[in-house]
């Protein structure tokens, strides 16, 4: 699929360092795919290295049910109540 090559080079960026061009994939790839979990994770990690906590706990919490994401969503939460 179009949506997972693109969220992959988006993961590549965010490894590389390329904060805005990895959101800019990982937003790309949500659009193709807007029910795709792990598209959500992705931008939801990148947004959490960018320190835009607020953004970054709506991707992240996107799936409920995925138990990857509860303990960062537990994380940005408390980061959110500390830091404000």
């Amino acid at each position: 699929k179009a949506g997972c090559l693109v969220q992959r080079r988006g993961q590549t960026r965010s490894a590389l360092g390329d904060m805005e061009g990895a959101l800019s994939d990982l937003c790309k790839a949500i659009e193709l795919d807007p029910s795709d979990v792990d598209g959500h994770q992705q931008r939801g990690l990148t947004l959490h290295k960018m320190r835009d906590f607020r953004r970054a706990l709506t991707d992240l919490r996107h799936d409920n049910t995925c138990r990857q994401t509860w303990p960062w969503s537990v994380m940005l939460l408390l980061t959110l109540v500390w830091c404000g």
